[in-house]
């Protein structure tokens, strides 16, 4: 320990080779309270890495965070998309009749929302769903897709828009192949 009049050392005092890690020219300086000597602070690029990191990390968290849909609410949602779905499936069942995964991935939806079947139970019906989808083209394929989301949506919400969109392409794909050979009825129709 050194009394109260002792000179403190400083780094200016001292020689470092230039360019060493311990040069105070090119590191920031700080002081030790406890033996109130200066030494250079040794920073590396990965450390000021990581707390960057560690600072996004932490803004994510509070910013990212939503609240969570009320069960019911979930439920009521989860039943809409079936609806959806519901609608095209005979889109599907004109192509495969005998293929029911899409069906059964519906009435899964069904029963999840009035509570019958845990979702973790059965998902197996939605990814069924989606591997009847990557059997088939066109409006088949968007129909099977709707069933897929009907059901995912009991896992995470965001999934009823991509059955309804899903449900939609379906609709609209097959609306576009019968336009063809009724066109002179549609025009007519228009005018």
């Amino acid at each position: 320990m050194r009394g109260a009049g002792a000179t403190l050392t400083t780094t200016a005092a001292i020689k470092f080779p230039r360019g060493s890690a311990a040069d105070p020219a090119s590191e920031p300086v700080a002081t030790n309270k406890d033996e109130r000597e200066t030494k250079p602070i040794m920073k590396t690029k990965t450390a000021a890495k990581k707390t960057a990191t560690k600072k996004a990390a932490a803004k994510m968290k509070t910013t990212t965070k939503k609240p969570r849909m009320p069960l019911e609410e979930h439920r009521e949602l989860v039943a809409w998309a079936a609806a959806c779905a519901e609608r095209v499936l005979c889109v599907f069942e004109d192509v495969c009749p005998d293929d029911a995964r899409p069906r059964e991935a519906i009435e899964a939806a069904w029963a999840w929302s009035r509570g019958e079947i845990p979702m973790m139970d059965a998902r197996c019906f939605a990814f069924a769903a989606h591997d009847a989808a990557r059997e088939v083209q066109g409006p088949a394929r968007a129909a099977a897709r709707a069933a897929g989301h009907a059901f995912a949506t009991a896992h995470m919400p965001a999934h009823a828009k991509v059955a309804a969109t899903y449900a939609h392409a379906a609709l609209a794909d097959d609306s576009d192949d019968s336009d063809d050979s009724d066109s002179d009825d549609s025009d007519a129709a228009d005018r």
